[in-house]
């Protein structure tokens, strides 16, 4: 089985987040985009895969490469275990090591959906996968793809099917893709993951362009429904299109109730851990810290003393909450520095990031209503009743700042000590 992953955006309404990385290396939880769909696409059988890349492409491929020699490894020491052990299930499998065999090959300049999979060489006489690597699926959701067999895809139930592509059934086979919609057929949302039929290569290969001027995937699935008579749908629970930054939060929250808790970290006596907490290897947890799960702290961070994690944090490698921090349901990235006496909740913040003593973000209206964000000059309601703000790399605020809700401050911004920041900057 051949699987191609489209992981060529930059992701523009990602924005500031993808100034340095592609939209695919994002954290969705403890593990990147990308990097969850290949463990996915491992654990279901599915070894054999291309990754196809433009934006910021020796960043994807540097991280393939990374993923492919952990597996190499991996693999020859379960097979040691099992030798050894006469178990399939000797070796204990600690996230890093998915067995998954996977290669990077460019797009070239992009010429829409329907050119990135032909870049990824599918096979002209055999199924393959192919699928959108900016997606957050639950586990089992591409097993489940994988096991429906070919003329199948994936589609999850929405409120607002006009946002998204929505699949036409008949006969309970999707037959149509309505794109964005204002009477939409169903609240069946395309997921964005295929498992192709023999022959699907060609479809791909007689592609026009579309008065866009690209060449649509959603022409050959077309072709191919009006061929087959629809494709099976599998539906998926708790699917996410990470589409703007805020949706790493959701993605986040879902991540922690799914990963195994584990402490590998160093818990000093007078630390305070309640629920699941995971403390990942070479991570110290001070005395006086108090930890109320589900939280993440990633490998060599350090939190305390004397903080405060509340439920929904996710902290990245080599990240810092020192004395008389809170952090709330926020994503730090690795390096991230929040040492004293800030107050950070519902934000996203990346990597390198340094707050000044005092910063406090602001993470809820007055008038209880959804928070609205400017981004690239337009205002955009993030659906979200509590949100804090959104930090590119390598920001530092100045002591005492005061960041408004939903502000976002591109890579390399900084404050002013005392500063009121009440409006983004991106």
């Amino acid at each position: 089985m051949r699987a191609i992953v489209l992981a060529a955006g930059e992701g523009k309404r990602m924005r500031p987040l993808t100034a340095n990385r592609p939209k695919v290396l994002l954290p969705a939880g403890p593990e990147p985009l990308l990097g969850r769909l290949l463990r996915q696409l491992a654990e279901a059988g599915v070894h054999d895969i291309t990754v196809v890349t433009h934006y910021r492409a020796a960043a994807v491929e540097k991280f393939v490469g990374a993923v492919s020699a952990r597996s190499a490894a991996a693999d020859a020491a379960l097979t040691a275990s099992r030798k050894r052990s006469g178990s399939p299930s000797a070796f204990d499998d600690d996230g890093a090591r998915w067995g998954a065999k996977a290669t990077c090959v460019p797009q070239g300049a992009p010429r829409g959906t329907g050119h990135a999979v032909q870049a990824g060489a599918p096979p002209d006489d055999a199924p393959f996968l192919f699928l959108n690597g900016d997606v957050w699926l639950p586990e089992g959701a591409l097993a489940a793809v994988v096991a429906a067999g070919p003329g199948s895809l994936a589609a999850a139930h929405v409120d607002e099917p006009s946002l998204y592509g929505v699949l036409e059934l008949r006969d309970g086979r999707a037959v149509r893709v309505h794109e964005k919609s204002a009477d939409p057929p169903s609240k069946l949302a395309n997921a964005g993951v295929y498992h192709a039929p023999a022959g699907f290569a060609r479809l791909l290969a007689g592609l026009k362009p579309s008065p866009r001027g690209e060449l649509e995937v959603t022409d050959a699935l077309q072709a191919s429904f009006d061929k087959t008579g629809g494709w099976r749908v599998v539906e998926v629970d708790d699917w996410l299109d990470v589409g703007r930054p805020w949706d790493l939060l959701a993605a986040a929250e879902r991540a922690l109730a799914e990963v195994p808790e584990v402490r590998r970290g160093t818990i000093e006596a007078g630390a305070t851990l309640k629920g699941k907490v995971v403390v990942a290897e070479g991570a110290l947890v001070k005395a006086g810290a108090y930890v109320e799960g589900p939280v993440y702290i990633g490998a060599r961070s350090v939190v305390g003393p004397n903080c405060y994690l509340r439920p929904g944090t996710v902290l990245l490698e080599d990240t810092k909450v020192g004395n008389g921090c809170e952090i709330k349901a926020s994503l730090l990235m690795a390096g991230t520095h929040a040492a004293h006496l800030s107050y950070v909740g519902d934000s996203v913040l990346g990597e390198r990031v340094n707050l000044g003593a005092g910063t406090l973000v602001a993470n809820l209206r007055h008038d209880g209503k959804t928070v609205r964000v400017t981004q690239e000059g337009q205002r955009v309601d993030t659906r979200r009743r509590k949100l804090g703000v959104i930090l590119g790399d390598d920001v530092h605020t100045g002591i005492n700042t005061s960041l408004n809700v939903g502000v976002m401050l591109p890579a390399g911004a900084a404050t002013r000590p005392g500063e009121v920041v009440m409006e983004s900057r991106v």
